[in-house]
């Protein structure tokens, strides 16, 4: 879903640090059960395709698989590197998993299950593990995994929508119509952009999308059937509130160009006061964080709402190819990666973890090891896409190119929305 951009060295050097250290932790617990290689035929190779893990390109994959490998010399992981545009790994693993030498384990966004499992390049995953393996993981993203009653991922990590702003300039507002405000009286010399988020014409606009359509009160699809709910006046709402902010000056033109690393490294440079980012972010701000600048808060709604904004979930998962020959190795790799060890190192990485004991660890944790976006994801007021369907890529499709319409186009919102609407209906028929 991103582009990479330049790595920040003293937060990575910090990083890895914690990471070892959580690694050596691990790494001393033996598990219970069979290991593959053990029969003296040497060691069970398996292939992991995995995208970077916080949308940029820091390679964390390997400080995991060094652990696992470490705990399981039996187990060796190939690391397949995605790149990291989620919709190229998408493409590429459309593509690879017909074939017969796709990777065993994939990495997969949450919002791939109905799509992969409609096309039987994802595997069941009910039989491959008991009630306590599923019981640790957090109910509520073991929903998003489901695809027709059955689950057909594994979630690794949670991502959160939320808000971050400059501590210094202002305090963080709890409607759009507040923080409209604050950003169109900010000091347009000293900090040239008020409010920032993603507007390229890809999945993360749908993100942004999502929550602001929430907020107004309306969603993409109607709950009471499969047809799309945009024509309605909060859908108008929202989208006229997104038009405004760039007409207005409060978000640049540009955004509708911005992915995740863009409006981070602007923000991170001081040239904004708000940003609509995922939880990972704060990891990432380098000086201005260090300097106490960067505070973290939940998105705001619209005046009238109850409540605070909503925030789209995402984050990765683990999907198993249906074609391996190593799912025993695989199933050990991914309850390996899914326990508390491995769940640690992603929460020292600012990564929301998936398992429940981990997950009350975050937010227990005194507040001078706390991570505040962590703890802000895990309190989040959550909205899903609407990924539930098969044809999910074409409805988000048409979700963010009709947004985009008005955007960068000046399109009429109204009959953006009419196409929008149009256009998912079909996808669903």
């Amino acid at each position: 879903m991103s582009i990479s951009m330049k790595r920040c060295r003293p937060a990575r050097a910090r990083i890895l640090l914690v990471a070892v250290a959580v690694l050596l932790a691990g790494s001393a617990c033996s598990s219970r059960g069979p290991r593959p290689g053990m029969d003296g035929g040497g060691p069970t190779t398996i292939t992991w395709y995995a995208g970077s893990v916080d949308q940029h390109q820091n390679d964390y994959r390997r400080i995991l698989v060094d652990a696992f490998e470490n705990a399981y010399p039996s187990i060796k992981v190939n690391i397949e590197f995605g790149t990291v545009d989620t919709d190229v790994n998408r493409a590429d693993l459309l593509q690879r998993l017909r074939g017969p030498d796709g990777p065993d384990v994939y990495m997969g966004d949450v919002i791939w299950p109905a799509e992969f499992a409609h096309q039987n390049i994802a595997r069941s995953l009910d039989d491959m593990f008991d009630r306590a393996f599923w019981e640790r993981i957090d109910p509520g993203l073991l929903a998003a995994a489901r695809y027709q009653h059955k689950i057909f991922a594994v979630p690794l990590f949670q991502d959160q929508g939320m808000l971050f702003y400059r501590k210094d300039l202002v305090t963080p507002p709890t409607t759009w119509e507040e923080l409209e405000k604050d950003a169109a009286d900010r000091n347009k010399d000293s900090t040239p952009y008020g409010y920032l988020w993603q507007g390229a014409a890809y999945e993360g606009l749908t993100c942004v999308w999502t929550e602001m359509l929430a907020d107004a009160g309306g969603s993409t699809l109607d709950p009471a059937g499969p047809h799309a709910a945009l024509n309605s006046p909060q859908a108008l709402q929202a989208l006229r509130f997104l038009r405004d902010l760039i007409q207005q000056g409060i978000t640049p033109s540009q955004a509708t160009s911005y992915q995740e690393p863009d409006t981070t490294q602007l923000f991170a440079s001081g040239q904004a006061m708000f940003l609509r980012g995922w939880s990972g972010v704060l990891a990432r701000m380098g000086a201005l964080k260090e300097k106490g600048k960067v505070g973290v808060a939940p998105l705001p709604t619209f005046t009238g709402q109850a409540g605070q904004g909503f925030s789209t979930t995402g984050g990765w998962s683990l999907y198993v190819n249906p074609r391996t020959r190593n799912l025993d190795a695989v199933k050990i790799f991914i309850r390996w990666l899914t326990d508390v060890h491995a769940q640690r190192i992603l929460l020292n990485l600012s990564q929301i973890p998936v398992n429940r004991q981990v997950r009350d660890e975050a937010r227990n944790a005194p507040p001078e090891t706390r991570d505040d976006a962590v703890v802000a994801g895990l309190q989040a007021r959550v909205v899903s896409r609407p990924a539930g369907w098969p044809a999910y890529p074409a409805i988000s499709q048409a979700v963010y190119s009709s947004v985009q319409s008005v955007l960068s186009q000046g399109a009429d919102p109204q009959a953006a929305l009419l196409d929008a609407s149009t256009k998912i209906d079909n996808a669903l028929r």
